[in-house]
């Protein structure tokens, strides 16, 4: 042991031949300030207060390799009889679980579950209370935890719930980094939807209501109930759009019509039958309810409004000012304006009048393109996805409006949003799921967060009471507590671990000024390209993970996705940019068009006709002229002289004499 910066010898017995003495694993218990030691000759107890004098537990003269305490319990593996357990409290020694193999190697804990590592069966993990096995990490792979060897000799949990586990020749197996934020949904043992497509989700408190592409299912975990409809039982099984409606769940599918299922009953009837064909054979692409109870109905034949006292109206082209083609999706603000999103633009319902009304959005608004969703912020933002999936917001009052840019481009991705309790926007996307605070802070999620696929469905998503949220993917129902996003929301630390300056390396001129903050001095003069290498140290593929930075003076973030390399070419001319308010193009066409010159020309060109107004001065003489260069802004005499020449066609020395100077180089 180690004491006052000495290491002291401590003996288990007087006996220093004694195979008691050879010690295979230990561990501690701070409460009660002992060390419990596994040993050739069994297991030792040993007061930390009080001189460490050995005790042994038990009469066992077996062979232990292992220990683990938790609970007043010891648990023990040795090298040819298993895995067993020392109840502290009884003095009683005793069999515990089959691990598969009788060589246990190495063991830990977490206070609920005991990691055993195992010479021929790989790593299992066995419940501390029931004693069973509960999952397992070896070479057949069957419980989707594959390694190379069932000979694993060390194994270790890190902080961040990854597994390392050390082999027997093979060398080190890790598992993906995960911090599992998102679970995938299963109501056992009916229903797993892992790995299932699912297209639409309902959450309404204990029930769901789920639509697959071959139909839905209904569950009511609360009382136990499932139910499923197949292709079968329905004119088509694809299912786009659901509601609760006084009770029943509306189910809109596509090119199938609309379908009502009633969850007392557990039937599945049509709705209003024979009222028009759309809900029969249509495309039913959305709903919504009003303030006044009315119900609103999206199909792919105009939107039909069905009110709470029966009465039933319909609008397409011809008698109102809806646009024409299939109407997507409609939503109601906070005033109780209803925003219409058709094929072919937008649509708005007067509340007062309660009329559709056209043309009177303001200039420069989206006002002929398809919008795919709208949402209202807390603070009465009115955030638009349209087109190619651009972002457009505006205030309620509709006169402060225009384009929202996102910190990773999102075009091409069919998009759906959602704003959560905490005002944060899920951008839900074919092709990634984010989050983002509207202004600086955006955060992607991917397999290193639970995710099993980067494919969400369009209006696919939903958020219960409770703030969770239910998201539909390629490969399962998704969800998520918001509680836990927030508390996790940076897992790991992000470190720099190289850098190069023009293609030389500069990682020595680097220096951490925060957690994930880091200052590098460049030189004043020339072009500066930057190339920054870094991790998450989350040991999982580039290709899923993103990084934001910003550089000194910026106004916004950069985002990185897919790689773990920065590269900022040239830094001069970006600085200069962002300080007058502009882009990086932007400015250099302008010197390039109306100075006929590049920046760092024009820049050096000036620092050239300050260095012969300096060396005309009497006093310039007690200076060299390298001093004099540095004080102009070169960063080198090798860049001064080469400029200067360029620039006059004699050297800055020839200058100097010409002028009837004596300046030393």
């Amino acid at each position: 042991m180690m004491r006052n910066g000495k290491l002291c010898y401590i003996a288990i017995e007087s006996n220093v031949l004694s195979s008691a003495n050879r010690v295979n694993d230990m561990t501690v218990d701070e409460s009660s300030r002992r060390l419990y030691v596994a040993t050739d000759q069994g297991v030792y107890s040993l007061d930390m207060d009080n001189g460490f004098k050995a005790e042994k537990l038990g009469n066992s003269n077996m062979t232990f390799s292992a220990i683990y305490e938790c609970d007043d319990m010891l648990y023990l593996g040795t090298r040819n009889q298993g895995l067993w357990r020392y109840d502290l409290k009884r003095d009683a020694l005793s069999g515990y679980a089959d691990v598969g193999s009788t060589v246990v190697m190495d063991m830990f804990g977490d206070g609920n579950r005991l990691y055993v590592a195992t010479d021929g069966n790989g790593l299992q993990v066995v419940d501390m209370e029931s004693g069973a096995v509960v999952d397992s990490y070896d070479m057949s792979g069957s419980h989707g935890k594959s390694i190379r060897s069932n000979s694993v000799y060390s194994a270790l949990r890190d902080r961040e719930g990854q597994m390392w586990l050390g082999f027997y020749q093979l060398g080190v197996d890790f598992t993906m980094y995960s911090n599992s934020l998102f679970e995938t949904y299963a109501y056992q043992p009916h229903l797993d939807t892992e790995g299932v497509l699912t297209r639409t989700i309902l959450a309404d408190g204990s029930r769901r209501l789920i639509g697959f592409r071959d139909g839905f299912c209904f569950i009511d975990e609360d009382n136990g109930t499932f139910e499923r409809y197949y292709a079968s039982d329905m004119r088509s099984p694809m299912v786009v759009s659901s509601i609760l409606y006084e009770g029943k769940y509306l189910i809109g599918t596509y090119g199938g019509g609309l379908y009502v299922f009633d969850p007392e009953r557990l039937t599945l009837s049509d709705f209003e039958p024979g009222y028009d064909d759309t809900f029969k054979n249509g495309h039913i692409f959305d709903f919504e309810i009003d303030r006044d109870g009315d119900l609103w109905i999206c199909t792919s034949n105009g939107l039909f409004r069905h009110e709470r006292d029966g009465n039933n109206v319909y609008y397409n082209r011809l008698n109102s000012k809806l646009p024409e083609g299939n109407i997507f999706g409609i939503f109601f603000d906070s005033t109780g304006r209803g925003w219409i999103c058709g094929e072919k633009g937008l649509c708005l319902w007067d509340a007062e009048s309660r009329q559709l009304v056209g043309d009177i959005l303001p200039d420069k608004f989206i006002h002929n393109t398809r919008v795919r969703r709208i949402c209202e912020t807390g603070d009465g933002r009115l955030l638009f996805i349209y087109d190619k999936n651009r972002m457009f917001e505006s205030d309620i009052e509709i006169r402060n409006f225009g384009t929202l840019t996102t910190p990773v481009p999102l075009d091409n991705k069919d998009m759906d949003m959602l704003i959560d309790k905490e005002g944060w926007m899920w951008l839900i996307t074919t092709s990634g799921l984010y989050r983002w605070d509207g202004n600086k802070v955006f955060y992607s999620y991917n397999f290193n967060d639970g995710l099993l696929s980067q494919t969400f469905f369009h209006s696919g998503s939903d958020m219960d009471d409770d703030g969770r949220l239910w998201l539909c993917s390629s490969q399962g129902l998704v969800t998520v507590d918001i509680d836990n996003v927030t508390e996790r929301q940076r897992p790991y630390r992000i470190a720099i671990t190289d850098a190069s300056v023009n293609g030389i390396d500069s990682f020595g001129k680097l220096d951490r000024t925060g957690d994930n903050s880091y200052e590098m001095r460049l030189d004043n003069g020339g072009e500066v390209n930057l190339a920054v290498k870094v991790s998450g140290f989350s040991y999982s593929h580039p290709g899923d993970e993103v990084f934001q930075y910003k550089l000194d003076n910026a106004k916004t973030w950069s985002v990185v996705e897919g790689q773990h390399t920065i590269l900022c070419t040239d830094l001069k001319l970006a600085g200069l940019a962002s300080l007058v308010n502009t882009t990086s193009p932007a400015l250099s066409y302008m010197f390039n068009q109306y100075l006929n010159t590049n920046y760092y020309d024009y820049i050096n060109n000036y620092r050239i006709e300050e260095f012969k107004r300096l060396v005309s001065e009497p006093e310039s003489e007690k200076y060299t002229l390298s001093a004099l260069a540095a004080k102009c802004g070169f960063s080198s005499r090798a860049s001064f002289f080469r400029y200067f020449k360029r620039a006059t066609s004699i050297s800055p020395s020839e200058y100097v004499k010409s002028i009837g100077k004596n300046n030393r180089e």
